[in-house]
């Protein structure tokens, strides 16, 4: 997905989870906010955040990726 937007120069910001625990902990917050019974102990990454809405565990990120609406 990060060279689909770079290829397609699409603003976006990357932040590493696994190597910053505090980008980990506001991921699993939004998670958690979005959908109040996420009990999930894990997730596929990437995670992406479009509009206020969160994406994860997508089957498909080239699918995905041409699909987001810039």
């Amino acid at each position: 997905i990060t060279n689909y937007l770079l290829d397609n120069n699409i603003e976006f910001k990357f932040l590493n989870t696994t190597k910053n625990k505090e980008y980990n902990k506001i991921m699993w917050s939004l998670l958690r906010q979005q959908n109040p019974s996420f009990s999930a102990k894990s997730v596929t990454m990437p995670v992406v955040l479009v509009d206020g809405k969160l994406s994860y565990n997508i089957d498909n990120l080239r699918r995905f990726s041409e699909n987001l609406n810039y």
